[in-house]
């Protein structure tokens, strides 16, 4: 029999376990968690089969640092073998996500050429937007898509974010769109790039804020979290923190909507009640069956109805770094 609590369950997730005690932020060690629910179980990672013990894990979220992150996580070395596996249509498209066309006007907002470096640039469609005044530079892991970002002209460095740091070369712009969320370290991240821009460069960010109020809301069960290469989240918070610790100033961070080029809006509201209804049926299936080992099947959420994603431009500071 349900009790009152059950209109609640969405928000508070019942069935979430508590924080073990070995659980602790990878970014800062604090143990000062907040259990954000269980998350959704995929099979799906980057267009690759996984196998059946991949575990969804639960999303904590750091009052200390701001990070929010997935928990357990997999080596390294299981991430970076999958996306050197991801077949080179997995992201690609004839015309530029909308979110590509926010960094890419961006880009040309605040710079006329120069030497830019996309970290992550897949097929290489936002280096390839961009004038010949640029000299484009990118970093892929997919091999697939390395052979194509080489028949546009741009030069691969290297095959991961985590190489970097070895990297000596130093750039005017360095983007990451759609990469923060696959990182372990998102800070470590920032901080190797703050090394490799030259004065006044700048780091461009597109990712998730997980500040939003209906993914805090869904939590764990949030369309965005659903990704098993989704590992790391971060805040509007987490960026002002980070860059007191980093030598970068805020020059730009403004919300918008992760825009499905191919779906109209008022789909995407059908689709964000329909979930609604399948996810809210499945937490109360859960509960009467007092079901807490498995992780939901059904996300919460849809791309477009949200502001739940952040274009970020850090400028790095010669101040910081003299100082």
């Amino acid at each position: 029999m349900l009790n009152n609590n059950t209109s609640k369950t969405i928000k508070s997730d019942l069935n979430k376990p508590k924080i073990p005690a070995h659980i602790t932020c990878r970014q800062c060690g604090s143990d000062k968690l907040i259990n954000r629910g269980k998350m959704v179980q995929s099979d799906m990672f980057c267009g690759v089969k996984l196998s059946n013990d991949w575990e969804a894990g639960s999303y904590y979220e750091c009052r200390h640092c701001h990070l929010s992150f997935r928990h357990p996580i997999r080596k390294q070395s299981e991430y970076v073998n999958l996306y050197q596996e991801t077949p080179n249509n997995i992201y690609s498209s004839i015309n530029l996500r909308h979110d590509q066309k926010l960094v890419l006007d961006t880009i040309n907002r605040h710079r006329t050429g120069g030497t830019i470096l996309d970290v992550g640039c897949f097929d290489g469609a936002l280096l390839s937007g961009l004038a010949t005044t640029f000299q484009k530079f990118g970093i892929e892991a997919s091999k697939e898509a390395q052979k194509l970002c080489k028949k546009a002209g741009i030069e691969i460095i290297a095959d991961s974010a985590e190489a970097l740091i070895d990297i000596e070369k130093k750039y005017d712009i360095i983007c990451a769109v759609d990469v923060i969320e696959h990182l372990i370290s998102p800070h470590i991240f920032i901080r190797d790039i703050a090394t490799k821009l030259n004065p006044n460069g700048l780091l461009i960010i597109s990712t998730g804020n997980a500040n939003n109020k209906i993914w805090r809301l869904f939590g764990g069960r949030y369309w965005y979290c659903a990704f098993p290469e989704h590992i790391s989240f971060i805040s509007s918070e987490w960026i002002k923190k980070i860059t007191n610790e980093c030598p970068f100033k805020i020059i730009e961070l403004i919300d918008y909507q992760h825009v499905n080029i191919n779906i109209t809006k008022m789909t995407a509201y059908v689709k964000f009640v329909g979930r609604l209804i399948r996810g809210y049926t499945e937490l109360i299936t859960l509960q009467m069956y007092d079901d807490k080992s498995n992780n939901p099947k059904y996300k919460l959420g849809y791309p477009g109805v949200a502001k739940d994603h952040m274009l970020i431009v850090l400028q790095l500071n010669i101040n910081k770094i003299t100082n």
